[in-house]
């Protein structure tokens, strides 16, 4: 089956997809919004060479630049590791730790108990991830992330 037979079909179900996403495509303001990683970039053994899919960011960046049209890469990683390895466009909003940061300057607004308790939780997946192959973690300004 090739795929403009998937989309087709897809397009037929629940009252048209074609036909919604004409109606979106002529909204005033629209925001577009896509995850990064495994939606703009391949999900990688190394989170740290998760680099965006080119023609993804080609039609995103064609995107933020129409009148009335907003993007957002939203993930999970921290708003540096997103904006070097996005190397998104000043237009193109970036979000970053899974919404906690969407702004140049952000500080974190964790207490001083929960950055500690961020610390312990570190610790102790460092420990664990010592014991077994192929764990990897990750410290993110609000979360540690543990990637198998």
């Amino acid at each position: 089956m090739n795929g403009d037979r998937v989309y087709s079909r897809a397009a037929d179900a629940g009252g048209g997809l074609r036909a919604r996403l004409e109606q979106l495509a002529m909204a005033p303001v629209l925001l577009v919004s896509c995850d990064y990683d495994g939606t703009l970039s391949h999900l990688v053994d190394n989170p740290s060479r998760a680099t965006p899919v080119r023609a993804a960011m080609v039609s995103l960046r064609a995107l933020s630049e129409m009148s009335g049209t907003h993007v957002a890469v939203i993930s999970g990683r921290s708003l540096t590791d997103l904006e070097r390895l996005s190397g998104a466009p000043p237009g193109m909003r970036l979000v970053g730790s899974h919404g906690s940061e969407f702004a140049p300057g952000f500080s974190s607004t964790l207490s001083g108990e929960q950055r500690g308790l961020l610390k312990l939780l570190h610790d102790d997946l460092v420990d664990i991830s010592a014991t077994a192959m192929g764990l990897l973690v990750e410290a993110k300004p609000a979360a540690i992330a543990l990637h198998y």
